[in-house]
């Protein structure tokens, strides 16, 4: 009697905890796309990454989008081609990683490779993974690792200590 009253009590808490998390994806979104379009100032570096050795030429093109000092957006987008048996195989992908606060809040996975394209997004709240559109048993250690990598990049753009 006792387990078929907790239950309905165990569904209403997972309905709930779900409801959260949906909302907060829903705020989440409505603040990237604040963020991409708003008139924040915008920065654009680029490099080169040939391997001609490998076969393997690229280039990497970084956006930063910054509201005052503090970064709102970054994306890593590299264009690549290698030769594959005589053929050259043309990819580009791009993680675009947006931040509420100087915290992660999304990151957007893309992959476009001849007429194919994949995409994922990941989101956060307060450093920890909330959400993800990748459903395989490596989405969790892909939602860290971006997680790692946000760090990272917000470590390069950290105020110096006076």
């Amino acid at each position: 009697m006792y387990k078929l009253l907790l239950l309905p009590l165990t569904l209403f808490s997972l309905e709930c905890f779900c409801q959260d998390s949906a909302t907060q994806v829903r705020k989440i979104d409505s603040l990237v796309e604040s963020i991409n379009h708003s008139n924040f100032i915008v920065q654009h570096d680029s490099t080169n990454n040939d391997v001609p050795a490998y076969g393997i030429f690229s280039k990497t093109y970084i956006t930063v989008v910054l509201n005052g000092q503090d970064v709102v957006k970054y994306v890593n987008n590299v264009t690549g081609s290698r030769e594959v048996k005589n053929k050259t195989v043309k990819m580009t992908t791009s993680n675009t990683f947006y931040y509420h606060h100087n915290k992660l809040i999304k990151v957007e996975d893309q992959v476009f490779q001849d007429n194919m394209q994949i995409c994922f997004e990941w989101y956060y709240d307060n450093d920890k993974s909330l959400y993800y559109t990748m459903k395989t048993d490596r989405s969790a250690e892909r939602a860290e690792l971006l997680l790692v990598m946000s760090k990272a990049i917000m470590t390069q753009f950290a105020k110096p200590k006076q």
